[in-house]
């Protein structure tokens, strides 16, 4: 039988690949919604910079490949940063408005960035 030692450091690291995953997906959901946008907004007769699709691509690798939440507290600020930014990404899609579309996508990435939580 395994100590509850033993069981504690297991459920740790279990945790851990919980909140990466979790952070992961939610990440990709926002550059999917964000993508949506941005084709509502192209449908409007906007013109969409082949750069915010870049942007899309390089979150999306930083998600996959270098996201690396190591507590529940750089979870839950994570978590928080992605809910604002999918408020703001909903308002640009409902107003069909580019600021707020932009905005909350592009200070995702930066916030994130500042949680120091993807990898080098």
């Amino acid at each position: 039988m395994e100590s509850a030692v033993n069981i504690e450091d297991k459920l740790n690291k279990f945790n851990i690949i919980k909140y990466n995953t979790i952070i992961c997906g939610k990440i990709e959901e926002i550059n999917v919604k964000f993508l949506e946008g941005l084709k509502i907004l192209s449908n409007e007769g906007n013109i969409i910079s082949d750069e915010y699709i870049e942007k899309i691509d390089e979150l999306s690798d930083l998600a996959r490949n270098h996201l690396n939440i190591e507590s529940k507290e750089d979870y839950k600020k994570a978590i928080a940063c992605i809910e604002l930014a999918d408020v703001l990404i909903t308002r640009g899609i409902k107003d069909i408005d580019e600021e707020p579309l932009l905005s909350g996508f592009l200070n995702l990435k930066y916030n994130l960035k500042e949680l120091n939580i993807f990898s080098n």
